[in-house]
């Protein structure tokens, strides 16, 4: 859990608080302000990057190479109104159509600089129409951003709401507001699910919800499953989402959030989502995502799959041996119950036990000489979840073979030697479900008798209870869910290139081929535009096979040598969802020789990058290049944007 470093010190600028937002995301401790170091804006005149999602008229302005740095920005609307932010990058969707003029000033610990630079971008459309905003809220369902930090933040109203607070990453993950999760429908449905708290998260200056408040500081209350409705709406310059009085939401930071849910939406893409409430004297900030970032504990690999060679057997409970400290075993197993199932495995032991060894509970399978289901000519994992009444120190677990057949009643021979695993470190806390878990356990042959999977409590108190359940033995090689491991390493990052070689398509001939025959009957060619390298497709049809969307750039004049590698870089663009794009660097005339023809899926409203590295011609030269985008598979009224095309000799 991180903590937010508290400072002495704020800057006043045009009337606009700015509370030490750059000490309070730096750990460095602070002793004075230097005059001579607050920064020049002339020094950064190429360092603001300003771009414009015209698809959902978002604006985003970055201050570049701004470590140390925070940028103080001003936009003017069209209509004259001025919005400001210190947020780095900032990002902002803009209902109306016109030019924004931006003005930057640029600060640091010691203050902020007197002269701004700037800059203007230009919105194409006003927002009429919301269908693309009604699909991206209804990709996933949402929950709070809880490892960004500012997911959660207040300020002054009339601001973004994160000048005075912004919460941490999972600051606030003791009170349950990171499990709630919210669904929309494009037909204006939206779903409140309180997740496993069952509760949502309340201001405590709130009067509403006020019975459940039991100290002067913020609450949970309690919260149930919610539909309702919602509404997308404009008013002025901004994109607002609107609910019904009484909708649920994550966190209630006054009365109105909950009698009038109103909130402005200051960005949107098919993952991330900012919104503001505020009520006049206050403006409080919300960053929902549609990515999964709780990390949830591994709960053992899943029990109902196919590959579960544990479900497949057939369990019994074999002899028990239950004994007090003497190692007299117990008359009538000391009043010990012990239920197997293949779902679970409950035992009770009345009596307490001094030491190992003396309260050994065998579940005996099916598993024996030549069974299909054990080998040693392969490797396994395993994992179950083992749950106390009271604490356990050292259960010792342990799957070998047994002896005398492994007839009930009787325990027989252990035969070690030939074991799955042994174990005896794992310690059991009352009421705390723990994950025993193994994995590229060398298998063995069961020579004689059958395999075994063995419990002893040597050490439990007396009226100790313990459930095993979730019992997975799975081949390692069919183990799908070995990512869900503690500790795993991610992927390794895909290389990326160093952009900065000649771009060979540069002053290509830019000539437009298309085919576009949804269900393979060929209808008129879908509409385009073409400005600067950028290339918006628009298609009224769902063209649902591959190949049936083709937009071809022909007859480039582009060489390719068979002996050198290749870079390849583009951005794309769709308003949906996209299973796949086919993109295909090929020989005109000849679709055999090429340099890429793989296919790669496109989410939504979110700008891919695709960067290929190091191709090679796989036949013989490539002496005049065809470069198909086919975009076979699209759906209904979809728009589709190519820009940043780079193809260079592989550095």
């Amino acid at each position: 859990m991180n903590t937010l470093m508290k400072t002495t010190y704020k800057y006043w600028l045009g009337g606009l608080l700015i509370a030490g937002m750059m000490s309070a995301c730096s750990p460095d401790e602070y002793t004075g302000l230097d005059e001579a170091n607050v920064p020049q804006a002339s020094a950064f005149a190429n360092n603001i990057k300003a771009t414009v999602d015209q698809s959902t008229n978002q604006i985003t302005l970055e201050l570049t190479d701004a470590k140390g740095l925070f940028p103080y920005w001003e936009i003017e609307t069209p209509n004259g109104k001025i919005e400001r932010s210190t947020m780095n990058p900032f990002t902002k969707i803009f209902t109306n159509a016109g030019d924004y003029k931006v003005k930057m000033r640029v600060g640091n610990h010691d203050g902020m600089s007197d002269g701004a630079q700037e800059t203007s971008v230009h919105i194409n459309n006003t927002i009429f129409d919301f269908a693309k905003y009604y699909g991206l809220l209804s990709k996933q369902s949402w929950h709070m951003a809880n490892n960004e930090k500012g997911h959660l933040g207040c300020g002054p109203s009339g601001t973004d709401g994160l000048e005075w607070w912004a919460a941490g990453p999972d600051e606030k993950i003791k009170f349950g507001l990171y499990d709630n999760e919210l669904t929309f429908t494009t037909d204006g449905q939206y779903t409140f699910k309180p997740g496993e708290h069952g509760t949502i998260y309340v201001n405590k200056g709130c009067s509403v919800f006020a019975e459940h408040k039991t100290a002067d500081e913020d609450f949970c209350a309690p919260a149930t499953e919610q539909t309702t409705t919602y509404n997308l709406e404009v008013d002025g310059d901004d994109l607002y989402l609107t609910f019904p009085a009484k909708t649920y939401f994550p966190y209630i930071a006054y009365d109105d959030m909950w009698n009038k849910p109103r909130f402005k939406v200051l960005s949107m893409t098919a993952k991330k989502m900012a919104l503001v409430a505020d009520n006049g004297g206050i403006a409080w900030h919300f960053i929902l995502t549609t990515e999964s970032t709780l990390e949830k504990p591994f709960a053992g690999f899943t029990y109902n799959q196919e590959a579960n060679l544990w479900k497949k057997a057939e369990v019994e409970a074999g002899g028990i041996y239950y004994a007090d400290a003497n190692w007299a075993p117990y008359p009538d197993n000391g009043g010990s119950t012990f239920e197997v199932t293949n779902e679970q495995i409950k035992v009770v032991l009345p009596q307490p036990v001094a030491q190992q060894w003396q309260a050994q509970f065998p579940v005996v399978t099916n598993i024996g000489p030549g069974s299909p289901l054990m080998s040693s000519a392969k490797t396994y994992d395993f994992s179950c979840v083992i749950n106390s009444n009271k604490d356990l120190k050292a259960l010792t677990l342990k799957m070998v073979e047994t002896g005398d057949n492994g007839k009930p009643g009787s325990l027989g021979i252990n035969y070690d030697a030939n074991a799955l695993f042994y174990d005896n470190s794992t310690n059991l806390t009352a009421g705390d479900d723990v994950v025993f878990y193994k994995t590229e356990l060398k298998g063995i042959d069961v020579q004689d008798n059958k395999l075994q999977l063995l419990f002893d409590f040597g050490g439990c108190e007396a009226g100790t209870e313990v459930t095993i359940k979730n019992i997975v033995l799975i081949e390692h090689d069919q183990n799908t869910e070995l990512d869900k491991l503690p500790g795993q390493k991610p992927q390794p990052e895909k290389p990326k290139g160093d952009w900065t070689g000649a771009n060979l398509l540069e002053g290509m001939n830019v000539k437009i081929g298309q085919y576009y025959a949804p269900g393979w009957a060929q209808i008129a060619d879908a509409e385009y535009t073409a400005e600067a390298g950028k290339y918006t497709i628009t298609y009224p049809t769902a063209a649902p096979d591959q190949w049936q969307a083709q937009f071809t750039f022909t007859d480039t004049g582009i060489a390719l040598d068979p002996e050198k590698a290749y870079d390849f870089r583009v951005k794309l663009l769709s308003s949906n969802d996209h299973p796949g794009v086919t993109i295909k660097l090929t020989q005109e005339g000849n679709d055999e020789v090429f340099l890429t023809a793989d296919r790669h899926a496109l989410v939504g409203g979110e700008e891919t990058v695709i960067e290929l590295i190091g191709l090679k011609v796989n036949k013989e030269q490539i002496s005049n290049l065809k470069m198909p985008f086919d975009f076979g598979g699209v759906a209904d009224n979809t728009e589709i944007v190519i820009s940043e095309m780079h193809l260079q000799e592989h550095k």
